[in-house]
Order: structure tokens, then C-alpha cells, then sequence
């Protein structure tokens, strides 16, 4: 079961921030860490081939904020699922694979960067006549 989410400001910026907050705490959690070294087989197995629960789970309350987001109008129109899949790919790849890239790219930069990203992703197209 999902916790409850509350937030007084849009669902974009709920989702940008709770993506880099949940991103940085999973990769340098001592378990993850752990898995990641040393038993890069059952890694692999939730990368490459199937979702696993907790994936399943992230990826509903990705959707839901994503739909939130679109009522508010501070998400881009278009397919949830797909936004919400992709969401998911890009936090799933800052925390499997952001550490490769230090030093040219910190644990708090990979964050940081990653916020960004998401953020123009889901930004609302502006009309040009605005």
C-alpha cells in the first residue's frame, strides 16, 4: 500500500521533487549500494526484463500524480502511461547508473540534473501565440 501524498503546490513540481528526494535517497541506500556491487544479476533482472512490485507500485503513483498534473495544468498533455513509463526510466537510470559517471557527475549533481530533465519533460507546451 502507497502512502497517502499531500502537497499544497502543483503536481509537477510534487512529482520533480519527489523523483530527485526518492532517486538520491534509493541510490545511496547502504542496501541498494550493497545489491548493486555485488549481486548485479538480480539488478539486472529489474532493468532488463520485467517489473518488479515495487517498480509497479512507483510507476502507479507516477501515473496518478502525472494525471493530477494534467487536471492542474502544470503536466503536458498526452498518454499518462507513457509519461509515467518514462518518468520511471529516467529515475531508474540516475540510480543504476549516475555512479559511473563520477566524477564528472555527483551524486548530488546527478540529482540536481535529473530535476532538471524531468521538470522540461513534463513542462506544458506553450502556444506560440502566448
Amino acid at each position: 500500500m502507497l502512502p497517502e501524498v499531500t502537497f499544497n503546490g502543483s503536481a509537477g513540481t510534487l512529482l520533480v521533487e519527489a523523483i530527485g528526494d526518492v532517486v538520491g535517497q534509493i541510490r545511496d541506500h547502504p542496501l541498494f549500494v550493497k545489491i548493486r556491487q555485488a549481486d548485479q544479476e538480480l539488478l539486472t533482472t529489474y532493468i532488463v526484463d520485467r517489473l518488479g512490485a515495487s517498480q509497479k507500485s512507483i510507476l502507479e503513483l507516477i501515473t496518478s500524480v502525472v494525471a493530477a498534473g494534467q487536471q492542474d495544468g502544470s503536466i503536458r498533455e498526452g498518454s499518462v502511461n507513457e509519461i509515467a513509463a518514462m518518468v520511471l526510466l529516467m529515475a531508474q537510470s540516475v540510480v543504476i547508473s549516475a555512479p559511473t559517471l563520477e566524477p564528472e557527475l555527483s551524486s548530488d549533481a546527478s540529482v540536481e540534473q535529473l530535476r532538471y530533465a524531468v521538470a522540461a519533460y513534463l513542462a506544458p507546451v506553450k502556444n506560440s501565440g502566448e
